[in-house]
């Protein structure tokens, strides 16, 4: 990136007006005039984190590895591994991280060389702080024409701990200023060198490497950096969160019952310029969910040999787990429509089950009909509805919402029954004829002579001198029933 004249030149954001620069990293040089850094030209009140710069940048003005002027804003988990240099003579911020300071500077670190030709101001991590600068550190050489420091080079009234240079560059912690404290570590392996966590006091340092994670989180881990952008490695603090990161993630979702196992799969997602996993590690996808409704953690597996980052561009694994949930099918329970005689049988009832989703899970679902109609239910509706519920291939009850349809509440039609037509029938040149409960099984035509009454308790129903008898007899349809409802006798001068 070439700003030429432009004020605010970065190589991923030029102005951050109050916002935040995350995850982002640039790997270009970047020059210009003004406010130039290696991620942010000028960071106006807004977050700088989780980024880094690995080329040159060069300007006139406030120059910075990672951000060239950071007014009242922070800038934080972030580094600069590429070369910083000031152009101009006389007054200029120059810093491996922030060139001009007047906000946050935290937990961030400097391995490349800072310079300016005949400039003031010069910083391994801060050229010129006005603010706070913490949990930092340099490696890489400074140099300068006044006020130049191995942290920062000039301090005006700015507040500067718990931070670190490498004595083997420069001797210098503070540069100009009324106020600020730094600390000078060797390259060494003695205690109180620049790879040893306990020389860094405060600082949260991750361990227990697991093969794929830290068991215990922290900010830094001890790896290796290259000062001055040379070859020759040392040991020195990396920032965890700036790692290239895999992260291998169970899928969460949702799904419908259908009967079937659901297999949830992963996401790999890269950060910080990763690409790949590394060859010889194998992720194992989630174990399959389900068939029955109900939630569950979905977590990949990783194995393969997978060794604990050593330097800020190692990869590093992280295995996360989602959450997956099959929810119960909503069904319809519909009843068929079904008829029946006042004083009949319940006919059979049935009825079907439907949904709007996949229809898979109907085919494990089965239910009984009921009704509360009886033989002896007055005319009129009557619901259907379904009775017990039974389920096949693993289905329960749990499986299923189902709701009825509003038809069912007069799924079900009692009728009246059919018209009973009296029938009328005479019979003639009987003088005396019994009682049906009391008569013989046999019965007399027309013109024939009467069956004789049984002694003793036959009845006559017709009277002394009666020529003739209608019987009134129930019948359904047309057909004749059984049983008189009323007779009548005719008297001699009314037979025909």
């Amino acid at each position: 990136v070439n700003g030429g004249v432009c004020s605010k030149v970065g190589g991923v954001v030029g102005y951050n007006n109050g916002g935040t620069v995350t995850t982002s990293y640039n790997t270009g040089n970047v020059s210009g005039v003004g406010s130039v850094g290696g991620v942010v030209g000028y960071n106006n009140g807004g977050t700088v984190t989780t980024s880094y710069n690995t080329e040159n940048v060069s300007g006139v003005g406030s120059v910075g590895g990672v951000v060239g002027y950071n007014n009242g804003g922070t800038v934080t988990t972030s580094y600069n591994t590429g070369s910083v240099r000031g152009n101009s003579a006389g007054i200029a911020s120059v810093g491996g991280v922030v060139g001009l300071n007047c906000g946050t500077v935290t937990t961030s670190y400097n391995t490349g060389p800072v310079s300016s030709i005949g400039g003031d101001d010069v910083g391994g991590v801060v050229g010129y702080n006005g603010g706070t600068v913490t949990t930092s550190y340099n490696t890489g050489p400074v140099s300068g024409h006044d006020d130049v420091g191995g942290v920062v080079g000039y301090n005006y009234l700015g507040t500067v701990t718990d931070t670190y240079y490498n004595t083997s560059f420069t001797a210098l912690g503070i540069g100009g200023g009324t106020s600020g404290s730094a600390t000078g570590l060797s390259e060494g392996t003695s205690s109180g060198d620049l790879g040893n966590s306990e020389s860094y006091t405060s600082w949260s340092f991750a361990s227990g490497w697991n093969g794929t994670g830290f068991g215990t989180p922290g900010t830094w881990i001890i790896g290796t950096v290259y000062p001055n952008g040379g070859t020759s490695g040392i040991p020195a603090p990396i920032l965890v969160s700036d790692l290239p990161t895999a992260t291998v993630t169970g899928n969460s979702g949702t799904t419908v019952y259908s009967g079937s196992t659901v297999s949830p799969g992963y996401t790999t997602t890269y950060t910080m310029g990763a690409s790949a996993i590394p060859t010889g590690i194998t992720v194992t996808a989630p174990a399959p969910f389900g068939p029955n409704a109900g939630s569950d953690t979905v977590t990949p597996t990783v194995s393969g040999t997978f060794a604990q980052p050593t330097t800020q561009t190692s990869l590093n694994m992280v295995i996360s787990s989602g959450r997956w949930t099959i929810t119960a099918l909503p069904v319809t329970a519909t009843a068929n429509t079904a008829t029946m005689t006042y004083g009949g049988t319940v006919p059979t009832l049935s009825g079907t089950f439907s949904t709007t989703a996949q229809t898979g899970g109907l085919a494990n679902l089965f239910a009984s009909w009921t009704t509360p109609a009886t033989y002896a239910s007055n005319v009129g509706s009557y619901a259907v509805n379904p009775g017990t519920y039974s389920y096949k291939n693993g289905a329960v009850s749990g499986d299923y919402t189902i709701t009825e349809a509003s038809g069912n509440a007069t799924a079900l039609t009692v009728t009246a029954s059919p018209q009973i037509v009296p029938e009328y029938q005479t019979v003639l040149g009987f003088d005396n004829v019994v009682t049906p409960s009391e008569a013989p099984a046999s019965t007399a035509s027309s013109g024939s002579s009467p069956s004789p009454v049984p002694s003793g308790s036959a009845t006559p129903l017709l009277s002394s001198g009666a020529s003739s008898l209608t019987i009134i007899l129930p019948t359904e349809d047309g057909m004749t029933g059984e049983g008189i409802i009323s007779y009548e006798t005719v008297t001699p001068s009314k037979r025909p």
